[in-house]
């Protein structure tokens, strides 16, 4: 069974990048975009929340569509990470 310490990263990570004192408000100033993916499926995840979470980032805003993504940070903490599921990886799909 899982603990309540399995799944602090997400949080610890979205906590941390709230209070950088690199954070900006202004879109037109950001090295990064950080996309808020809360993955709390067990160790091999839902690839479905990261889908979903692509999905209205491309459709709500111009940012990703200027850098095709590749300044975008998705927070991917569980054991197998983003590139080894049983759905397989999770980059080919998010890449477009």
């Amino acid at each position: 069974s899982h603990g309540p310490a399995d799944y602090r990263a997400f949080k610890a990570m979205h906590i941390s990048l709230l209070r950088s004192r690199h954070r900006t408000a202004d879109p037109r100033r950001a090295a990064y975009f950080y996309v808020p993916t809360w993955d709390l499926h067990g160790s091999w995840g839902n690839p479905e929340v990261y889908l979903r979470a692509h999905r209205y980032v491309v459709t709500h805003f111009p940012y990703w569509n200027a850098s095709r993504g590749a300044d975008h940070i998705f927070t991917v903490t569980r054991d197998a990470a983003g590139c080894s599921t049983p759905w397989g990886s999770l980059w080919e799909p998010l890449r477009s």
